[in-house]
């Protein structure tokens, strides 16, 4: 860890000696390891800029990485803060191709092994009201498919209609954000509903709706010790399989087990123990319903724990890497080297 971070600071540029400020460009390895996507290896390599003395930094980056299992990820964002954080405006587009093999597709037990292609797309516009509040929209556009690798897997798939989908969507957001800090915040909270309706009208073939709503609360317990909590909701209405919710915890691969709805609770210990460096241990559930399901059956519910080491990357506009390893029930796990916080 000691030598990534290391590196990674290296490369985006300490402070200039002359001015002050730090180098604006930021290159950032990035890994990943878990026993259905195997091994990955990537970048993040990004641009921050003030458009205003009054706004936080906004940052334009591209990311990629390639696993020894043949996946790969890439993609490019923006989130810009304009007019003294007056108005939001993110957007995001990019492309996965993951070969997973799945160990309990489901839940059932049942071991197959897939090829997920995706792409997606989405612009989101949010303007500032009084009282930490935004209001705005969003547009989005995905284009899914999942195929099996062998005739059990595609009879497994058929069975559970699950094929993908095409789908463009829109829908309304609204947000309040009372951190003290975008990137690294030690006091405030921050909620979000936002809801999205994909009609094949605009493109693809699928109609159905999506509410979310997701609330973190940031509490500094003692000097160097932070408690990050937050909870998240996710409700679909006629989606496709596909398109259903999955476990939102780290340890966990997104699509494996999917439900209709999903509920997840995630407490954090945030611990600063050096001028850059830091740890996080954190603790979740996360349970998937909807249907006959109900989080009142404990095989509905998703545990996960983990720890990690942070590394402050940019001082100034307190942006970090974080090294983690998590465990979730059924074997699941995950190691990742990662850009900012979980959340």
């Amino acid at each position: 860890m000691t030598a990534i971070a290391a590196c990674a600071f290296t490369i985006s540029g300490a402070a200039s000696e002359d001015t002050g400020k730090e180098s604006p460009w930021i290159l950032t390895p990035t890994a990943s390891s878990s026993p259905k996507l195997g091994n990955s290896l990537g970048f993040l390599a990004g641009y921050l800029h003030h458009f205003d003395k009054r706004s936080p930094a906004s940052i334009f980056a591209v990311a990629g990485s390639l696993s020894d299992t043949q996946s790969s990820v890439y993609g490019a964002f923006a989130k810009t803060y304009l007019a003294g954080d007056q108005h939001r405006i993110i957007g995001a587009l990019g492309g996965a191709k993951i070969e997973n093999e799945y160990k309990d597709y489901l839940g059932t037990g049942l071991d197959i092994r897939t090829t997920d292609d995706a792409t997606f797309g989405m612009v989101r516009y949010l303007y500032r009201l009084p009282a930490h509040w935004f209001v705005g929209g969003q547009l989005i556009s995905t284009n899914y498919e999942i195929t099996g690798k062998d005739d059990f897997s595609k009879a497994v798939l058929a069975l559970f209609d699950v094929s993908g989908f095409q789908g463009s969507g829109w829908g309304l957001v609204a947000e309040r954000d009372s951190r003290d800090h975008q990137n690294d915040p030690h006091a405030g909270s921050y909620f979000q509903f936002s809801s999205t309706r994909f009609n094949s009208s605009l493109s693809g073939n699928a109609d159905f709706d999506t509410w979310s709503a997701k609330y973190s609360l940031y509490t500094q317990v003692a000097d160097k010790h932070l408690l990050a909590t937050r909870i998240t909701a996710r409700v679909t209405a006629d989606a496709p399989t596909a398109a259903f919710s999955s476990v939102g915890l780290r340890g966990y691969t997104a699509g494996e087990y999917l439900a209709p709805h999903n509920t997840t609770i995630e407490i954090e210990h945030r611990y600063q123990f050096g001028e850059r460096w830091g740890a996080t241990a954190f603790l979740g559930a996360s349970c998937l319903y909807g249907g006959k399901e109900d989080c009142g059956e404990s095989e509905n519910w998703y545990p996960a724990a983990g720890a990690g080491i942070t590394y402050l990357l940019k001082p100034q506009e307190k942006m970090i890497v974080r090294t983690e390893i998590a465990v979730g029930k059924n074997d699941n796990y995950g190691f990742y080297i990662q850009f900012g916080n979980a959340f």
